[in-house]
């Protein structure tokens, strides 16, 4: 039986194409106006996420009922989309057919539910519902970093000053992914690197800094996304190592192998896969790393069965992750609470827990951040901390 995400995401879709359609309906739109324009239309009531957004312009395009065109503007590059003549026509199509089905639709609504029941939305709990939330969600973040124009070196720009974005945050020209990055990552271990890498970055932490890792080792980070660990990893293991990067979502392995050409290292590998079924063989990797992204596996105890059949006896793995602060767990859930790491983050001593079944020894939490995604708060309205875990497979 599909749980309420199932059936909220099939009328978010349906919601979205009309959305859109309308949106563009009213003239052309620059495309990193679009979410703020969907979030007016939509007044707080079945939000679309970004990535519906993203994916369902891409198949209005195909279809031939969005055109759309690159131009200048204020020294920066940015797509303007419109409606095509079909588009128009579907939009017209559509307004008709949505204003015959919505009073049969309010009144099953009415026939339904309670007067007196609250609003919400549960937690997902279908394993291919979560992971498919997660893989539009990252995959769309990549597909923004590759179309928009990101800054050139993003150490030297200063938004304050003025970049000549007119959107409501700097996300139009990556900044708010930068600035993001750049709160984990050092200046210097910036340095060099991609802008798309960086602005891609979706961490929270740098499980290289404290990975301790030497020349000639074997790593493989798990949910890779645009590389930044990756990279990290290849300078610190040398030439005589080798660095894999795991990530299910194509566009994502994308950007990064795009990122890889650039920086010309030939050190470093992407394959595509599932953490909780690595298409990778046993005892091959000295340490595994991770960031941010166990917690976005709705089967942690696989995740982890499978890093340990992985590692090589006296392997270790680092993990930056989300986890919960109480045993009652995040206090939010919902579909975008998973993709944005809360809903899945575990109370530390279960999260531990599952490590320790997997075969791991000597597991130690090495930091927690109770400010990284709250600042000036005590305990963070999520119940959730960004944590460091070390974790060893016996020799």
């Amino acid at each position: 039986m599909q749980n309420e995400v199932y059936w909220e995401n099939l009328v978010k879709r349906s919601l979205c194409r009309f959305l859109l359609l309308s949106q563009l309906a009213k003239g052309p739109v620059h495309g990193y106006r679009v979410n703020q324009a969907m979030k007016e239309a939509c007044q707080g009531c079945c939000e679309p996420t970004e990535a519906m957004v993203y994916s369902t312009m891409k198949e209005l395009q195909d279809g031939g009922y969005v055109e759309w065109r690159m131009e200048e503007h204020q020294g920066r590059s940015r797509r303007i989309c419109w409606l095509t003549p079909s588009g128009t026509e579907a939009f017209q199509a559509a307004a008709r057919v949505w204003r015959k089905m919505l009073p049969a639709v309010q009144g099953c609504v009415a026939q339904a539910l309670p007067k007196n029941e609250q609003g919400g939305i549960p937690m997902a709990t279908n394993q291919n519902e979560i992971k498919e939330l997660v893989r539009e969600s990252y995959g769309a973040r990549a597909q923004r970093v590759i179309e928009l124009s990101p800054v050139s070196q993003a150490a030297e720009h200063d938004h304050s000053d003025g970049c000549g974005c007119d959107c409501e945050t700097a996300a139009c020209c990556g900044l708010e992914d930068v600035d993001h990055a750049m709160r984990l990552y050092t200046g210097g271990q910036l340095a060099g690197l991609p802008t798309e890498s960086i602005a891609a970055s979706a961490g929270c932490g740098n499980p290289t800094a404290l990975a301790g890792l030497k020349p000639g080792e074997r790593v493989l980070d798990l949910g890779s996304g645009g590389g930044i660990d990756c990279f990290l990893a290849a300078r610190e293991v040398g030439e005589t190592g080798r660095v894999t990067g795991l990530d299910m979502t194509p566009s994502m392995l994308e950007l990064a192998r795009k990122n890889q050409a650039n920086l010309g290292l030939t050190n470093v590998e992407f394959v595509q896969g599932e953490m909780e079924t690595m298409p990778l063989p046993e005892n091959s990797y000295d340490v595994i790393i991770s960031n941010c992204v166990v917690c976005l596996s709705p089967d942690k105890d696989a995740v982890f069965s499978e890093s340990f059949r992985v590692l090589a006896p006296g392997g270790r793995i680092h993990l930056s992750d989300v986890m919960a602060l109480t045993p009652e767990g995040p206090s939010v859930t919902g579909a975008q609470a998973w993709v944005s790491c809360t809903a899945g983050a575990e109370y530390t001593e279960v999260y531990l827990g599952r490590l320790e079944k997997a075969g791991f020894r000597d597991i130690e939490i090495t930091g927690q951040d109770y400010e990284f995604r709250n600042e000036n708060e005590e305990r963070p309205p999520t119940n959730t901390a960004s944590c460091k875990v070390v974790a060893y497979k016996p020799g």
